[in-house]
């Protein structure tokens, strides 16, 4: 076997993305070659994409390292390969080593300015240190460079609804999906911009057409649900919920939802036992204490009511005075004051 054809058989293999070929033709080389610096960026980059595809495989810490070990002794023998950077900073972010993975692909950023790739992974990492600014910046980059950005529009627009730019964040998720109309978790994604400006009939379409794309999305339904509720339609709130728990019965926020819909039907008993499942599943949360206590309120048992109360308060003063401020600003207040 001879090594020069090896090498370009593996940069072949790296560029059609045929990442088994490539690990494989990368080893037989490394075995003839142990200092091959370009071999080693390869085979660490077609491991790292093999377990991106396979991240439930057995053995993935150990596997993160040995990609980590192959990037590094590329790395030593040949510091300017943006690969091997890429694949290095790759391994930082998985370990939540995010300001590693920055330093790393700002130095490959140097090497290699006009490498796409790297602004996008960048401007992950970023995003994953809550460097939400300098992420969008890394992204529009990113976008300025590729004719196609997938996924990046999706990306600016998640680090604009971190920072609460949800009118932003639309525009992002809108411009993704007429690339990519099949990107179902973008629906989801605008769903959630949508709600935060009370877009509430967008956001119900939106969740609607992700949740026939993908129907077994208990998130879908829950925020399905909140849109819903927020109109006032609790019957159909309850339906979405329901669903929620069907799916997932260990997400303590699907219980809590259900209760408040439960609540403002005046379904006391109903909402007093999710409130009792919520609190099953996580007692340190203040909320189903809290409208514990306004359903024993309103069905006038003031001992029990008081005790719930006192719960909520003890576990998270500030929640428990949010809750208050919204009663204030809502048709109960009225009822539950009377």
């Amino acid at each position: 076997m001879n090594p020069d054809n090896l090498l370009a058989t593996a940069e072949r293999c790296f560029i059609d993305n045929d990442h088994t070929q490539g690990l494989l033709v990368c080893t037989n080389l490394i075995e003839l070659e142990p200092n091959n610096a370009r071999a080693l960026a390869i085979r660490a980059w077609c491991r790292a994409q093999l377990l991106i595809d396979h991240p439930e495989s057995d053995g993935f810490s150990a596997e993160i390292e040995g990609i980590h070990s192959d990037a590094d002794k590329s790395l030593n023998l040949c510091r300017r390969d943006a690969l091997a950077l890429s694949v290095l900073a790759w391994c930082f972010r998985i370990k939540d080593e995010f300001e590693s993975a920055i330093t790393i692909l700002t130095e490959a950023i140097e090497f290699e300015p006009t490498r796409l790739p790297l602004y996008a992974n960048r401007g992950v990492a970023y995003s994953c240190a809550a460097l939400h600014e300098r992420a969008i910046s890394d992204y529009t980059t990113a976008i300025e460079m590729s004719p196609v950005p997938m996924d990046l529009f999706r990306l600016r627009g998640q680090s604009y609804a971190k920072l609460n730019k949800h009118e932003h964040a639309v525009l992002d998720f809108t411009e993704e999906l007429r690339l990519f109309p099949d990107a179902a978790n973008v629906y989801h994604d605008r769903a959630e911009s949508y709600l935060a400006i009370d877009q509430y009939d967008l956001a119900i379409s939106d969740c609607t057409t992700f949740l026939a794309m993908s129907p077994e999305n208990a998130s879908a339904y829950s925020l399905r649900g909140v849109c819903l509720g927020a109109q006032e339609h609790y019957d159909s709130a309850i339906r979405d919920f329901s669903e929620a728990i069907r799916i997932d019965p260990s997400d303590v926020q699907f219980f809590i939802c259900r209760a408040v819909a439960f609540f403002f039907l005046r379904e006391y008993n109903l909402c007093i036992a999710d409130c009792e499942s919520a609190i099953s599943l996580d007692p340190t949360r203040a909320e189903p204490h809290h409208f514990q206590g306004e359903c024993y309120a309103m069905m006038g048992d003031a001992e029990k009511a008081s005790l719930a109360h006192r719960k909520a308060i003890n576990l998270n003063p500030w929640v428990v005075e949010s809750l208050l401020s919204f009663k204030k600003s809502n048709s109960w207040s009225s009822d539950s004051d009377s």
